[in-house]
């Protein structure tokens, strides 16, 4: 018999309010008894009771971007990162290493099926959406004097601001999604839920819900309350949600043509689920709703981009000398590129800083934190053999994900450009030559780029941390089996390169006990460097040069490359299009944005076949330099792109179970 909970993923939910939190625990199964609903008395008796309910409403946020914080006693246990979660390894950006990131390979595989366990990313967005009309059901019946108005009205923005973006995480994953209006009843037959609403349809209910949200919810918080929803947060997702609504994907190019649903019907647009025509007032739209978000961000919202000054177009290094300073961390402990201009220095740890500080380190750059999940895990990508402690064991990472060759060649050089279309730069028949610097193993593809470079990525003979090891350097000796090369049965950068991004500069392993000192920093979800970029893009799409540069520059300024000029960009061949591409590709490297990017643009097919994921020769026990520096591509990788895989498929059951509900296209 066909299960008739299976849309709103058939879990039990027993509600089980306390002090802080109301929990909801869910399980998949079958048959489940209807929800258990808390009533006012014991769910709003207090305003820390209410406080706590409405906070439940937030929880599933732990399972789908946090893992230290993610609860498996409610049924959300995924608990990824950047670094474990598939939707941001199966891209052209990472290598994962080939014995772990199961899901991940099956995608860069093309093995995707609606088989596999998608179920979290489907059922954990209904679960948490059925809380939220849960808590709003019973707020309405609350009469107590400490709900006053406008406390009553911030928690009501709150939701609508988790109903948006509970439906635009799906919308990214799954195209048209069915919009949940209601807390449906339990024993509603599949027949009474609803199907996949046309994707316009779905892009302006969610808008609609951001809207509410923005007009009541403060534009910022203090830290107490990091994680709640802003009016500034709804203004950059009401702008990341009309980007992807202009994008070629969902603008007259979507790939299956005759996709549509076979019952259900979406007001005003009948069976269609996707635009057949191009429409370029989506693009009118989407910069004016990404001007919109970053002038409230910059304004209203306090936020400025980290280590940049404004007014003066330049770096800021005041709370780079000041962290510096306070681990002792002076310039001539850095050994990067042979370099020793301060300001070059300064940036690159600028650009490392970013990512691993918080706003009382002085960092206002991110409009929204998910939590201190990466508390520790670090280690994930950090290599092998860092420090020897006291007893005689070596410490340090598992190496479970490096960069592909296509990452390290498509960073700009020290000019700002990329080394293909740099005419300074080393020719591409010498890339794996030495740059005969202090150390012989760099070669001359590392040498001479910019300082993102530098922060994001590690290879043979950089220096990986200035203190690291006990106050001392750690230089990465990557053909040395021993240390930090191939050993067989271990974690490895598959392509020779390690990742760096993430990784505090001022972390120290003890040799006493071999611990390292990992400080707490966010899950970022949010930062201005995305609105930049988003307002770069639209511009360009609708042919605006001289305005997408000005966009494009203060990140490149912050980054301490070259403003991008005109007279850069016809000198390269490349479009303003593309350079807008390539800028966001290296500022938001490794921030699960490219996993949506490759499908929106519609590029996967270039950029996830075998020839992409290439890397240097690093799986032969201690080569020889001319043996390790040379292009292979990693066939066992896989390196397979279907074109059903612009969208992720609905688990079988959950299709079965609603018959307006339709599969993803070529599944």
């Amino acid at each position: 018999m066909k299960n008739t909970l299976s849309f709103y993923s058939r879990q039990i939910c027993r509600i089980l309010l306390g002090l802080s939190i109301l929990l909801c625990c869910s399980c998949n199964y079958l048959d489940v008894a209807p929800p258990e609903k808390p009533t006012v008395s014991n769910g709003f008796d207090t305003e820390a009771k209410g406080l706590g309910f409405l906070l439940s409403c937030y929880s599933g946020l732990d399972a789908v971007y946090a893992s230290q914080n993610a609860q498996p006693e409610l049924g959300f246990s995924k608990a990824p990162s950047w670094m474990t979660d598939y939707n941001c390894q199966a891209t052209d950006e990472t290598i994962p290493y080939f014995g772990w990131q199961t899901t991940t390979l099956q995608m860069l595989q093309g093995n995707v099926t609606p088989s596999m366990k998608w179920t979290s990313d489907w059922t954990i967005p209904y679960t948490m959406l059925k809380q939220c009309y849960l808590f709003e059901e019973e707020l309405a019946k609350v009469t107590a004097s400490w709900l006053t108005p406008d406390l009553r009205n911030r928690w009501l923005g709150e939701i609508a601001f988790l109903k948006g973006f509970w439906h635009l995480y799906l919308l990214q994953y799954y195209g048209p999604i069915p919009i949940m209006e209601s807390l449906y009843d339990a024993n509603a037959s599949g027949s009474d839920l609803p199907g996949r609403s046309h994707f316009d349809y779905c892009v302006d209910r969610i808008a609609q819900w951001l809207d509410e949200a923005a007009a009541v919810l403060p534009a910022k918080i203090d830290n107490t309350e990091w994680r709640r929803a802003t009016s500034t947060i709804c203004k950059a997702l009401k702008a990341r949600l009309f980007l992807y609504a202009a994008s070629p994907i969902y603008n007259g190019s979507f790939p299956y043509p005759n996709w549509r649903n076979t019952n259900y019907e979406t007001p005003g647009y009948g069976k269609e689920l996707v635009s057949r025509t191009y429409d370029p007032q989506k693009w009118d739209r989407a910069l004016a709703a990404c001007k919109e978000a970053l002038g409230f961000a910059l304004n209203e919202g306090g936020c400025s981009l980290f280590g940049y000054n404004a007014a003066s177009r330049t770096q800021d290094f005041t709370d780079i000398d000041r962290l510096m300073n306070a681990e002792g961390l002076t310039l001539d402990k850095l050994k990067i590129d042979d370099r020793t201009d301060e300001n070059f220095l300064k940036s690159v740890m600028l650009m490392r800083y970013l990512l691993t500080t918080i706003p009382s380190d002085g960092n206002r750059e991110f409009l929204w934190q998910m939590g201190d999940y990466m508390q520790g895990r670090e280690v994930l990508i950090m290599p092998y053999n860092i420090i020897k402690d006291s007893n005689g064991s070596m410490q340090g990472g598992w190496v479970g994900s490096g960069a592909t060759l296509y990452s390290i060649e498509h960073f700009y050089t020290k000019d700002g450009k990329l080394p293909e279309y740099d005419p300074e730069f080393t020719p591409k028949t010498e890339y794996f030559q030495s740059a005969d610097l202090s150390n012989k193993n760099i070669i001359k593809l590392n040498h001479n780029r910019e300082p993102r470079f530098y922060a994001t990525f590690s290879f043979d003979g950089d220096q990986y941390s200035p203190i690291i090891v006990d106050g001392e350097p750690l230089t990465l000796q990557t053909r040395v089996s021993s240390l930090h090369g191939y050993a067989p049965n271990r974690g490895l950068a598959l392509g020779g390169y390690y990742i760096k991004k993430w990784i505090q500069p001022d972390i120290r392993y003890k040799k006493a006990d071999g611990k390292a000192s990992f400080k707490r920093h966010f899950a970022i979800t949010l930062r201005l460097a995305e609105l930049y970029l988003n307002l770069a893009e639209c511009y360009a799409a609708l042919g605006h040069d001289a305005e997408a540069m000005d966009a494009l520059n203060p990140i490149r300024s912050r980054a301490g490359v070259p403003e991008l000029t005109a007279q850069m960009v016809a000198e390269s061949g490349m479009s303003i299009t593309e350079w807008v591409r390539s800028e966001r590709f290296i500022e938001l490297w490794g921030e699960m944005h490219r996993y949506y990017d490759l499908r929106r643009w519609l590029i996967a097919p270039q950029r996830m076949d075998a020839t992409s994921f290439q890397g240097l020769n690093a799986q032969v026990p201690d080569p020889t330099f001319e043996e390790f520096n040379q292009r292979i591509t990693l066939t066992n990788l896989g390196g397979k792109w279907h074109t059903r895989m612009y969208l992720l498929p609905i688990a079988e059951h959950e299709v079965y179970s609603n018959p307006n509900l339709e599969q993803a296209p070529g599944y």
